[in-house]
C-alpha cells in the first residue's frame, strides 16, 4: 500500500463539488486520526482556491472561486473553522497562503484591495483566529528567507500582506524601516 504525497487536481475538485466534504471529513476526526488525510488534502485545495484569485488591484469585477459547484473558498473556509488542524498544518497552510500573495502581487505596487483582498483577509483570519501560532510561524519563516535574500520589494510585499489581511482584526501592524511588528489587542479574560 503506498500513499501519494498529496491528491491531485481532478481528486480535489471532485471532493469540492461535494458540498458535504467537510461534514464527512468531521465525522471521520471524531472516530479517527485523520490528520495524514488533512495533511495531503487542505493544501490541494487552498492552492486550488488562490489559484482562482484575480491579482488586480480595487477590481470591482465579479470574482468566481469556485468552477462549476466546485465551492474551494467556501471548503477550506469551513475545514479550517471546524476541522482538527496541526499547528504544523497551519504553519504550513500559512506559508502557502503569503507565498500566493507574493508570487501573484509581484508587478503591483501597493497592497492589493477590491475581491482579490477579501479573500486573502477572510482566510488568514479564519486561519489567525483557530491557530495564530501557525500564521505566525508562517510569517516568521517567509520573513526570515526575505531577510537573507536583502530583496526590499519582497519585503514590502511581505508587509502589504500583513496590512491586507491583519486589517481589521484585533492586531495593528506597525511597520518601520527594518522590521514589522504585530500588536495584539487579545487579553486574557
Amino acid at each position: 500500500q503506498t500513499q501519494q504525497a498529496k491528491f491531485s487536481k481532478r481528486s480535489i475538485r471532485a471532493l469540492c463539488y461535494q458540498p458535504e466534504v467537510v461534514a464527512v471529513l468531521e465525522q471521520l476526526a471524531a472516530a479517527h486520526e485523520i490528520a495524514p488525510l488533512l495533511a495531503r488534502f487542505l493544501p490541494g485545495v487552498l492552492r486550488a482556491a488562490l489559484s482562482r484569485v484575480p491579482a488586480s488591484t480595487g477590481s470591482d469585477s465579479e470574482t468566481t472561486v469556485h468552477v462549476g459547484k466546485a465551492d474551494y473558498l467556501s471548503v477550506i473556509l469551513q475545514a479550517i473553522h471546524s476541522l482538527p488542524i496541526s499547528e504544523s498544518l497551519a504553519g504550513e497552510l500559512g506559508k502557502i497562503l503569503i507565498e500566493s500573495y507574493l508570487k501573484s502581487h509581484v508587478s503591483l505596487s501597493g497592497p492589493v484591495s477590491g475581491d482579490s483582498a477579501a479573500i486573502y483577509t477572510q482566510i488568514s483570519q479564519v486561519l489567525n483566529q483557530r491557530y495564530p501560532t501557525g500564521i505566525d510561524h508562517a510569517l516568521a519563516t517567509v520573513l526570515a528567507a526575505v531577510d537573507e535574500s536583502g530583496d526590499d520589494a519582497t519585503l514590502q510585499r511581505v508587509h502589504d500582506f500583513m496590512e491586507v489581511t491583519l486589517c481589521g482584526t484585533k492586531n495593528q501592524v506597525l511597520l518601520d524601516r527594518n522590521s514589522a511588528r504585530i500588536l495584539t489587542f487579545n487579553h486574557p479574560q
